[in-house]
């Protein structure tokens, strides 16, 4: 109602109506109550509704910020309710819990669990079910899908061209680009593992220009950085980036295993948002909630 009064009574609105009506003096009120008062003149009748105009203005403007305010209060009350709603529901996805009668699942969880537990830990592993966290337990609940990108993150590892250091710094600049938490947190402390300098973590998770990481990331790393980061942002890859990425890099398998390793994590990252795969208790968030 308030939206509707100011489109069909604001200010501009009559100042059309007035410019639109053809002034005449008006007629003496003839009535055995009320004494007629005076005629006005044209130049009268403009003068009064002028004035009117003017009075009503205030209240016009307060009607509209009042009306901006109480849209702008609406939303946040709804935005937090909406998040408390989704902090108290239950998973998007069940727990994965063994053991399974689906035997492709107990294939997939044994064999996620052995070659995972050594690099990742096991309280980044498992719930306190027995349930695989992470983009594990999406997974599992697949499991003739799940086990081929689970292949392909094996493979990232142990079978890339390029040293750890600068793949894991491809991989964080694809979590903070969706700020996928769970990716952070499993590979914040992979890349430090790695060699990545502590310094430069912090400016890689506020997605930071790669000219503020010169000197503080390896030549190989700030190239993986800024070929990932620019990927993310913008979906391409300009000449200039790839061409100085592949001289840093040293070639055609370099930039191929660059782009399947930035390939597998943002499909990692899209489990991970899609299900909404919480940390373990305990753990700050990374990316603050949006």
């Amino acid at each position: 109602r308030l939206a509707d009064a100011v489109r069909t009574d604001s200010c501009t609105t009559r100042r059309q109506n007035i410019a639109a009506v053809q002034w005449k003096p008006a007629k003496p009120v003839r009535s055995a109550l009320v004494h007629p008062g005076p005629t006005l003149s044209l130049q009268q009748e403009h003068l009064r509704a002028h004035i009117c105009m003017r009075n009503q203005t205030g209240a016009v403007i307060a009607a509209v910020v009042a009306f901006v305010a109480m849209r702008a209060f609406t939303r946040r009350l709804y935005g937090k309710r909406t998040l408390l709603r989704q902090k108290s529901s239950a998973p998007r996805l069940p727990p994965q819990v063994p053991p399974f009668q689906d035997a492709d699942q107990q294939q997939l969880y044994d064999t996620i669990v052995d070659t995972r537990i050594k690099v990742i830990g096991k309280d980044a592993l498992f719930d306190e079910r027995g349930a695989l966290r992470g983009p594990w337990n999406p997974e599992v609940a697949s499991p003739l899908l799940g086990r081929h990108l689970e292949r392909l993150a094996t493979a990232v590892r142990t079978e890339n061209s390029l040293e750890a250091n600068v793949y894991e710094v491809a991989i964080l600049a694809v979590g903070v680009a969706w700020h996928a938490q769970f990716e952070w947190y499993a590979h914040e402390r992979l890349a430090r593992k790695a060699g990545v300098a502590d310094e430069a973590l912090p400016l890689i998770k506020a997605n930071a220009h790669p000219r503020h990481l010169e000197g503080i990331l390896t030549v190989e790393e700030l190239a993986a950085y800024t070929f990932s980061r620019e990927l993310a942002l913008t979906t391409r890859v300009s000449d200039e980036t790839y061409a100085s990425t592949k001289a840093v890099l040293g070639g055609d398998r370099a930039m191929a295993d660059l782009s399947l390793t930035i390939a597998c994590y943002h499909g990692v990252s899209v489990l991970l948002n899609s299900f909404e795969v919480a940390l373990p208790e305990g753990v700050e968030k990374p990316f603050p909630e949006e």
